[in-house]
């Protein structure tokens, strides 16, 4: 056992007890009776000087010699659910590149859930992640991802017509998919769309830059969320000259070709690339909702604007094909057939 390296444990004389705390967030510490606050600091003194091997089972023998085994239970089983103290040292962990990461993992909430710091890293590093897509954004994308502990990366550089179906099948297998596009091909997000669909496969759509304005999401779950299709449909319902867009889509797709991008300034990409991470770091690890689960996030890095565009599946799609809950001209009276 082990005090938790993050935080600093020092006396309150206001409350008559201790803080343990850091730059982020705190909890005070008091106490019943002179005997537990007397274990409390025993068990400080101790872990202070040494770690502890055999965990808590070996902690509390040598704690009940001098106190009451079921004050001394309790005490340090208190400790551990609030992350005070802990099964592992993160000495050797801080060594690594994803320090600061560990150290995320081992705040308290994440003790008080019963998730250790190495057991979230070794869950996102067990998780295979897919892309699609080609150019400086992509190889962003996959350093931001081995940064992150990632290692079973499947990259797949978009030929210039088709995707070829075996590999795109091999992508479709792991269990998270980024579809970067920072052009636009419709054809090919169609596909990958329909096959994500029948997989049941989560992918995050990343359609790039547009001058110096950027978009990440949604990130498609199924039918849970609606698709591809909803969101294009759903898109093109606010263009001012949709039938122009609608033949220029029609070219595209029927060339099996890709739209011109405009690029942008090469670290507008690095922004883009460390969002995309941190969104499926989200959804995998279930620390925090990802914004961009049903959601399109724009951001404008001209002035740095950011806003949020909610996603609803479209009442009728002819890929997803969502069951609707209500009739879909509720003002209409059902109609019934007798035989």
């Amino acid at each position: 056992m082990v005090l938790n390296e993050i935080m600093d444990i020092f006396p309150d004389e206001k409350i008559d007890g201790y803080q343990v705390r850091n730059k982020e967030t705190g909890i005070e510490i008091k106490f019943e009776g002179k005997t537990e606050k007397e274990i409390f600091e025993l068990i400080v003194q101790m872990l202070q000087k040494k770690p502890t091997p055999g965990g808590t089972e070996v902690l509390i023998e040598q704690l009940s010699v001098q106190f009451p085994r079921e004050k001394v239970i309790s005490i340090v089983q208190d400790l551990r659910d609030n992350g005070i103290i802990t099964d592992y040292t993160l000495r050797e962990l801080l060594k690594r590149k994803s320090a600061p990461q560990y150290l995320f993992w081992s705040r308290v909430e994440f003790a008080q859930l019963g998730e250790s710091a190495i057991a979230l890293q070794n869950k996102w590093a067990s998780t295979s992640l897919g892309i699609i897509g080609d150019g400086h954004l992509v190889e962003l994308i996959e350093q931001k991802a081995r940064l992150s502990g990632l290692v079973r990366i499947e990259q797949l550089a978009r030929p210039a017509q088709a995707l070829e179906e075996t590999k795109l099948g091999k992508l479709l297998e792991q269990d998270l998919l980024i579809c970067a596009y920072d052009d636009w091909h419709p054809y090919q997000l169609d596909q990958i769309n329909r096959r994500a669909l029948a997989n049941n496969r989560p992918w995050l759509l990343i359609r790039g830059m547009d001058g110096l304005s950027a978009s990440v999401g949604p990130l498609f779950m199924g039918k849970d969320t609606g698709c591809y299709h909803c969101l294009s449909s759903r898109r093109k319902s606010h263009l001012e000259h949709v039938n122009q867009f609608e033949h220029y889509e029609a070219y595209l797709t029927e060339q099996r070709i890709a739209a011109k991008s405009q690029g942008a300034p090469m670290p507008a990409y690095d922004v883009i690339a460390s969002l995309a991470i941190l969104e499926l770091m989200k959804f995998r690890l279930d620390f925090a909702v990802p914004v961009t689960y049903g959601n399109m996030v724009t951001f404008d890095l001209y002035d740095m604007e950011t806003a949020i565009h909610p996603f609803l599946k479209a009442p009728v799609c002819p890929v997803c094909k969502p069951e609707l809950e209500h009739a879909s001209a509720p003002w209409l009276e059902p109609l019934i057939i007798y035989n």
